[in-house]
């Protein structure tokens, strides 16, 4: 059988994680077109068929199915390579890539950037962000600022401070009212706007499936910066991290908390002492915990 290179190894590896062509061409910075064409010009260097045709897209064959975990253990070599070839690089300049979630980085990162910028001349700042978790070890980012702890024993964490969560509305919802919104009465003659999907906290959502019992649902989003921008428009009531919703100009419904949760940052262990990244996450977790009233907010 004649040797295939990494680079062909590389599509394959994507295609069995993203099971369509269009999907893999996304990953791979292609178009699907090419993918097409690679993966077909694999399947006549093997002599078989990698992938088979079905409903939900592209499905390994039994060979393709073993072949992924050993790709998997070459990726990860060749990027442990790569970050030691990062990590030999000393000067205080580059891109420095920093991935959180989509509604921390529209109310809250972007601010934070503008004055750390100022302050790492030299250091190109990029911002991923995204709904999912950023996969550190395969170089999705540099650093991560999460809101969970990872087990990872190739990440390192640093606690940075907790999020308080309540009940915010927008003030023109909030407007003239004699009374204020009665979780005690089940938000009784309210509007809320849920959260569906994968919950980054599941008590906020289950704390609401328990308390706003007689709320009018007035809409159901799956990501968090949508539900924000949905309280804001005044569609109703909505659990949301409180340093969020006020960056937002929201107003407070009820007088406590009802959940908290941790901020972390997390970066790879063999990026850590790289001068660029380490200066990205020492000044960026120092202007967190310096927030910290901030960030509960409540």
């Amino acid at each position: 059988m004649p040797r295939l290179s990494w680079d062909d190894l590389e599509v394959v590896l994507a295609i069995a994680r993203s099971k369509t062509l269009s999907k893999t061409a996304a990953t791979l910075g292609l178009d699907a077109t090419t993918v097409g064409r690679r993966l077909a010009a694999i399947n006549a260097r093997v002599g078989f068929t990698l992938f088979e045709r079905n409903a939900g897209g592209l499905a390994m064959t039994p060979a393709t199915r073993t072949m992924v975990h050993e790709l998997e253990l070459m990726e990860a070599a060749s990027l442990a390579v790569d970050r030691t070839l990062v990590a030999a690089a000393e000067p205080v300049h580059g891109r420095v890539r920093i991935a959180t979630s989509e509604s921390f980085a529209m109310f809250w990162m972007l601010p934070e950037l503008a004055a750390l910028r100022s302050e790492l001349r030299g250091i190109e700042l990029e911002l991923v962000a995204s709904h999912g978790i950023a996969d550190l070890r395969r170089r999705e980012a540099d650093i991560a600022i999460r809101f969970i702890r990872s087990d990872s024993d190739d990440l390192r964490s640093r606690r940075l401070g907790t999020l308080r969560w309540s009940i915010y509305g927008s003030p023109s919802y909030l407007r003239g009212r004699v009374h204020r919104p009665d979780p005690q009465r089940g938000f009784e003659g309210e509007r809320v706007i849920k959260w569906s999907g994968g919950p980054l906290r599941p008590s906020v959502p289950a704390w609401i499936e328990a308390n706003a019992s007689r709320a009018e649902v007035a809409l159901v989003a799956a990501h968090l910066h949508v539900i924000i921008e949905a309280c804001a428009a005044g569609h109703g009531l909505a659990a949301l991290p409180g340093c969020l919703a006020l960056a937002r100009g929201l107003e407070r419904a009820i007088d406590h908390s009802i959940d908290e949760s941790e901020l972390w940052l997390v970066v790879h262990k063999d990026l850590r002492k790289v001068p660029r990244v380490r200066a990205v996450a020492d000044r960026l977790a120092s202007r967190i915990i310096a927030a910290a009233e901030r960030l509960h907010a409540i």
